[in-house]
C-alpha cells in the first residue's frame, strides 16, 4: 500500500485514474457532498480520456438504486466510482486498487485508516491519495491526523491509529496518561469491554459473576488465510465475538458467504463456539468439552438445581441430556456417530432454549 497526502489537483486525479484503469483496475473516490456529487462526476467524466465511465453513489438513493449502482460497479461497468463514507463499509470490491479522498482533512483519523482498507484487497499494489487544500490552510489537528496516516502504513497498525487518534483527540482521564499503563497490559479493547463492565455495574448496582468457560473442543475453529484479508479477519473475529443468538449467527453467515463466498467448517465452528460461550454466561458453566467420547458441560456449583429455566430445558429431553448428581453437577449429551459439527449445534440449541425460556 502506497499513501500519500498531496495537495488536490485536477492533474494529479486524472493521472491517477489513468493509470489505475490501465492496468485493468477500479478507482475509488470520496466526495463526501450529496448536493454536489453528481456535478462533480459530470466535471471529471467530461475531462477523462474515452472510454473510462464514472458512476455515483450516495446513501440517500433508495436501496434499488443504490444497490443496482454498486452491483455495476462490482461487475467492472464502471471503472470509477464517486461516492460518499458509504464505501467506509460494505460490498468488497476487489479490483479497487487506487483511493483518491477530496478533502480528507475533514475525516477523523480511524474513518481515514478504515478508508484506505478498502483498496489492495487483491494482493495488488494500492495507491491512497489523501488530498488537502493548500498545506498552510489546515489547522494543525488534521495535520497531526495525516501524519499519523502516513507513519503507520503496515498490516496491523490500528492498534497504533487507534492510540494516535485518542492522542490528538484527547480523552480525559478515562484513557489518559494516567490510565496508560492499564491499556498497554490489556490492550485497548480489552481495556474499554472491562470498563464498560464497570460503568454497568455502578449504573445498576449489581456485581457481574461472570467466569470465563474453559471450552476443549476437537474440531477445527479458526478464519482460514486465504478467505479474507488480514485486516478483515480482525473485523470478522470481533463480530463473531458479539455473535448472541441462532439468527445472529445464521445472519452472519449470510453475510460472509455473500462478499466473501462460502463458510467452512472450521469458520462455522468457530462461530458455534463463540455463540455457545455468550449463551452459557450466567449460568455458573465451568467447562465445555467437545471431544470423541462425547460432549459434556460441568459447572462450577450446584447452582443448576436452582435454576428452572435449565432443569426446564433438560426435563423436555430426557434421552438426550442427563444431568449428573455429583457435586458439582455436569451435563452429559448424547452424541454417538455425530461429527464434531453436529455436537456443537446440539450445544447451540440446547442453550438457545435454555435463554429463551
Amino acid at each position: 500500500m502506497q499513501t500519500y497526502v498531496v495537495e488536490y489537483s485536477d492533474a494529479l486525479i486524472f493521472d491517477a485514474i489513468t493509470r489505475e484503469v490501465s492496468r485493468g483496475g477500479q478507482v475509488l473516490i470520496l466526495y463526501n457532498c450529496v448536493e454536489h456529487i453528481g456535478t462533480f462526476k459530470q466535471q471529471l467524466e467530461s475531462k477523462l480520456p474515452d472510454g473510462i465511465k464514472v458512476i455515483y453513489a450516495h446513501g440517500q438513493m433508495s436501496p434499488t438504486e443504490l444497490e443496482n449502482r454498486m452491483s455495476k460497479f462490482y461487475d467492472k461497468q464502471y471503472d470509477v466510482l464517486v461516492a460518499t463514507t458509504i464505501i467506509e463499509n460494505g460490498i468488497d470490491l476487489p479490483d479497487a486498487n487506487t483511493l483518491i479522498v477530496v478533502d480528507s482533512a475533514h475525516f477523523g483519523l480511524s474513518q481515514l485508516y478504515q478508508l484506505r482498507g478498502r483498496v489492495g484487497r487483491r494482493g495488488v499494489l494500492a495507491h491512497a491519495y489523501f488530498t488537502v487544500p493548500r498545506t498552510d490552510s489546515m489547522n494543525s489537528t488534521a495535520q497531526k491526523r495525516l501524519t499519523a496516516l502516513m507513519e503507520n502504513t503496515e498490516i496491523g497498525s490500528g492498534f497504533k491509529i487507534s492510540i494516535a487518534d485518542l492522542s490528538i483527540r484527547g480523552a480525559g482521564t478515562l484513557l489518559g496518561a494516567e490510565q496508560h499503563g492499564h491499556i498497554e497490559r490489556v490492550g485497548y479493547e480489552m481495556y474499554i469491554e472491562l470498563l464498560n463492565r464497570t460503568v454497568e455495574e455502578l449504573r445498576t448496582g449489581k456485581t457481574s459473576n461472570e467466569q470465563e468457560i474453559d471450552f476443549k473442543v476437537d474440531a477445527s475453529t479458526y478464519i482460514r488465510n486465504d478467505y479474507v484479508s488480514a485486516r478483515d479477519k480482525l473485523r470478522i473475529y470481533k463480530r463473531i465475538s458479539a455473535i448472541t443468538s441462532i439468527a445472529d449467527r445464521d445472519a452472519l453467515v449470510a453475510e460472509l458467504t455473500e462478499v466473501y463466498g462460502d463458510v467452512d467448517a472450521p469458520l462455522r465452528n468457530l462461530m458455534g463456539v463463540a455463540l455457545i460461550k455468550n449463551l452459557a454466561r450466567g449460568l455458573d458453566v465451568k467447562s465445555i468439552i467437545v471431544n470423541k467420547r462425547g460432549v459434556g458441560v460441568n459447572f462450577h456449583t450446584d447452582s443448576v438445581f436452582a435454576n428452572p429455566e435449565l432443569l426446564g430445558v433438560i426435563s423436555e429431553h430426557p434421552k438426550e441430556v442427563l444431568l449428573t448428581s455429583t457435586i458439582p453437577p455436569s451435563l452429559v449429551f448424547k452424541s454417538e456417530g455425530l461429527t464434531p459439527e453436529e455436537k456443537i449445534d446440539i450445544l447451540v440449541h440446547f442453550f438457545s432454549e435454555v435463554v429463551s425460556k
